[in-house]
């Protein structure tokens, strides 16, 4: 199997990221394995992606930490590639968190091309447009998930709060690096105008029921063709059928109590923590299911996905 990870920047990749972990459970099952970095692409009008790739060389690695070491040296191996010659293509680059001016673009449009010339793309690029956002979550009922409004009206956003009776989380819809997050407290009224000036300064605020459970902390919870890696049945059952249905193939999961805070699937990570507390080797669970789909894709001759045949 050939497989590409698009990343930031290659030479920037680190030991605890979940990308190092799948390419290096991918190179010790015998697969070819590349990175390329989000600026190094192009794109010709016959719908091939061409990219300058990155190899380690051949030979065993015991840690991520010596895999992400080889990647990042002068003995790494650069070559020119065409994308649509793999078998799968990651995009392990989240634009959003970047800073990039248009959500998605150009890596979604990149993902895009891939996925119509038959290439199998994690995730689909079409169902990463439409769960790049904070709003995503409204689709999925509400039961499991918290109460929010999304608006830059002032007065929205404090009758909103007020309505609540109880504490909120108050931040910009769209994410990005160093964003403003405040936590009011139940029926505080100081500051309440500066905050919501600070967050809709650059655009739409989201008003979001802080749950008391939070002080315990979150759960994170990974999804691999939407079924769990780790056992959260009835949160699962419920996401399915929409995870799916957009192709979000691989998915991380922030859970307070029994509500979904954030959905990640541009980088969905955290393999690293489960594979230091418990030893799972959840890289190697996923990279064999690869193994599996690209099979059955091969058996079926066809560029479609078998498993998502049913999906409505």
């Amino acid at each position: 199997m050939r497989i590409c990870f698009v990343v930031a920047d290659v030479r920037e990749q680190q030991p605890t990221y979940t990308g190092v972990y799948l390419a290096l459970a991918a190179h010790r099952r015998g697969h070819d394995v590349r990175f390329v970095s989000v600026d190094d692409l192009s794109f010709l009008d016959d719908n091939n992606v061409l990219a300058s790739t990155t190899r380690v060389r051949a030979g065993d690695y015991a840690t991520t930490a010596d895999y992400a070491r080889a990647l990042a040296s002068d003995e790494a191996v650069v070559e020119d590639d065409t994308l649509g010659g793999f078998d799968v293509v990651f995009l392990r680059y989240n634009p959003i968190r970047e800073g990039e001016v248009r959500p998605g673009a150009p890596l979604i449009d990149f993902g895009w091309r891939l996925r119509l010339a038959g290439t199998l793309v994690v995730n689909d690029p079409e169902g990463l447009r439409r769960a790049g956002s904070r709003m995503y979550l409204g689709d999925f009922p509400a039961d499991i998930r918290t109460r929010t409004l999304v608006s830059r009206s002032k007065a929205r956003l404090k009758a909103f709060v007020r309505a609540l009776d109880g504490p909120a989380v108050l931040k910009p819809l769209a994410p990005r690096g160093g964003e403003h997050i405040f936590y009011l407290r139940r029926r505080q009224v100081s500051n309440l105008n500066q905050m919501i000036t600070a967050v809709t300064k650059h655009g739409y605020a989201l008003a979001q029921e802080y749950l008391p459970e939070a002080e315990q902390g979150e759960k994170r919870l990974l999804l691999l063709n939407a079924e769990p890696l780790k056992v959260e049945a009835r949160i699962c059952d419920i996401l399915r059928p929409k995870l799916l249905a957009d192709g979000l193939y691989f998915v991380a999961a922030d859970i307070v109590g029994d509500r979904i805070l954030e959905l990640n699937v541009f980088t969905p990570g955290g393999i690293h923590a489960v594979h230091e507390l418990y030893g799972a080797d959840f890289a190697g669970a996923i990279v064999a299911d690869l193994e599996r789909r690209v099979r059955l894709r091969a058996a079926y001759r066809t560029t479609f996905d078998p498993e998502a045949a049913d999906v409505v």
